[in-house]
């Protein structure tokens, strides 16, 4: 995203392998959102947008690849495998 201001807004280590990292991140505008995704330690990130703004986001305790985040729209979403395949609405 060439010319655009990133702000990270929250970050999230996994208990269960702490070289598993989240950010959420913002543009400065706050119409878009999305996740820089680490597995080392922050060395490196991949980068997934989102369809919604994320209220909180949390790792399973024990399988590490497993996160629930909760939306300000009141939407509960999941996925299995780190985001890998993106965070998928529970409600729908």
């Amino acid at each position: 995203m060439p010319g655009t201001t990133i702000i990270v807004t929250n970050f999230y280590i996994c208990p269960s392998n702490k070289k598993k990292v989240i950010l959420i991140s913002s543009t400065i505008n706050e119409r878009d959102q999305m996740l820089f995704i680490s597995t080392d330690e922050g060395a490196s990130f991949q980068r997934q947008p989102l369809s919604f703004t994320v209220e909180t986001l949390l790792f399973h305790p024990s399988e590490e690849d497993k996160l629930l985040a909760y939306s300000k729209e009141s939407k509960l979403y999941v996925s299995s495998d780190l985001a890998g395949n993106g965070l998928y609405c529970r409600n729908e």
